[in-house]
């Protein structure tokens, strides 16, 4: 029989290992609490479930584990499995797991002769974090991990930090997503209203950050390009017939994106700060949407309200004084220009007029003509008289012709004003969405342990 048999032979023969290790019943078994952050394995947002990697490390002297190392061949230390002797029952009390104790592998202590106890062991916990995503994706959380005994109150197990570095970060992992801020411990005492005395506890409190780069290459620069895409919409021509639909098709690519944060946040009442961006570009589109309709309805008035001409009212403020103000003078047509397709001299009258798309009628010097018809009408035969008659209705109609190309013109014009208003108007409001969207980005200060 080696050293070490007749040792455990000596330590736990008789030894009770449900029975608390103190010598009078009302002696007070206090016990050294720290833990070691390996890694932050995973934050769930949607379940707010924190999963980390831990080295667990508790004291306690058993003065019924007592022995003379020189009667063992100088033995000081015993390492032995935890099922032989007494240890404290410490639970996660805001455990999020099915399994309270969340160790990986066969737990075993180390004893000393003079009784103390440690008892080291790697644990994984899942552990119920209350996640504040106003934030997010630029969000720092802070999770709590408190442990303390089940069944023993303060009177029979007292909990206390451990003295050199209860809260140890020195051998953390860094995490893809997060980076650990700080970690503290403290101690509580907690009455609660189920069992009599207090309860002493220790709370871990984890800080950590969130490294927003995957969510904006991902998430807000493809919406921020989705939504230039806008600009186009008011861009293209009314006649191009895709405005309306490029409008939509924006409007259900950030719905899609809108889907896709749903999936990733937690069902609550408080809107992140990316769903507020969203939520801005999407309204936007809407209106833009709604407003590409109404610059079409103006474009095609002159068409279909039985050829309705433009205001005078309309005609100075937008084709004169908007047009000037928005540098698109040169694409409008001047007063005089207007008046003299609308009321030609008597000399030259040139008339342009689009006949159902197919004919295109030219009369020049009509008044001309219809001099020299008047002087030879004495000595004209009812032919001459015919012909005369034909030119005049040929006249009158090809002014009316002229007067509603014209009026068609100036619809186009003062919608082609519009959109160029509504396009500046959407480049201000996009980057003030944007402006006052990450100007409630919240900055932080302080070191961060990686």
């Amino acid at each position: 029989m080696n050293e070490e048999t007749r040792l455990e032979d000596h330590l736990f023969t008789g030894y009770n290992p449900n029975a608390r290790p103190v010598q009078n019943v009302s002696d007070v078994l206090v016990m050294k609490f720290g833990m070691a952050l390996r890694q932050i394995v995973q934050v769930n947002e949607v379940d707010q479930v924190l999963v980390t990697s831990v080295w667990m490390r508790q004291y306690w002297t058993d003065t019924n584990l007592l022995w003379n190392a020189s009667e063992f061949s100088g033995i000081d230390v015993l390492t032995t499995p935890t099922k032989k002797h007494w240890i404290p029952d410490i639970v996660l009390y805001n455990n999020a797991d099915e399994k309270f104790g969340g160790m990986l592998g066969n737990p075993l202590s180390m004893i000393y002769s003079n009784g103390l106890v440690v008892y080291m062991y790697p644990a994984m916990f899942k552990t119920s974090c209350t996640l504040d995503i106003r934030f997010f994706p630029f969000d720092q959380q802070n999770c709590f991990m408190k442990f303390g005994s089940w069944a023993y109150s303060g009177v029979h197990l007292d909990l206390t930090l451990r003295e050199l570095t209860p809260a140890d970060t020195s051998n953390f992992v860094l995490n893809s997503e997060w980076v650990l801020v700080k970690m503290t411990a403290t101690r509580h005492e907690v009455r609660y209203g189920c069992c009599p005395g207090f309860f002493p506890d220790i709370t871990f409190e984890i800080t950590i950050r969130r490294r927003p780069e995957f969510y904006i290459f991902n998430m807000i620069f493809p919406c921020a390009m989705i939504t230039a895409m806008t600009f186009f919409q008011f861009y293209l021509p009314c006649d191009s017939g895709e405005k309306v639909s490029l409008g939509i098709t924006i409007l259900l690519s950030l719905i899609v994106f809108l889907l896709l944060l749903a999936e990733t946040l937690p069902a609550t009442e408080d809107i992140p700060l990316i769903g507020e961006y969203f939520a801005g570009t999407m309204v936007l589109v809407t209106i833009s949407t709604i407003v590409t309709c109404i610059v079409l309805n103006i474009h095609h008035r002159g068409i279909h309200d039985n050829h309705k001409s433009l205001p005078h009212w309309a005609r100075r403020f937008f084709l004169h004084g908007l047009a000037k103000v928005l540098c698109m003078h040169k694409d409008i047509t001047s007063d005089n220009e207007h008046n003299a397709k609308i009321h030609p001299h008597d000399s030259d009258l040139h008339l342009n007029v689009d006949v159902e798309g197919r004919s295109l009628y030219r009369l020049k010097s009509l008044n001309s003509t219809m001099k020299t018809v008047m002087a030879m009408k004495n000595n004209s035969d009812e032919i001459m008289n015919k012909m005369l008659e034909q030119l005049m209705e040929l006249n009158e109609d090809c002014k009316q012709k002229n007067k509603e190309a014209e009026g068609r013109s100036e619809w186009q014009q003062v919608a082609m004003v519009i959109d160029r208003l509504l396009l500046y108007i959407f480049v201000v409001a996009t980057i003030m969405v944007n402006m006052v969207i990450f100007t409630c980005r919240p900055s932080y200060s302080g070191e961060i342990i990686g």
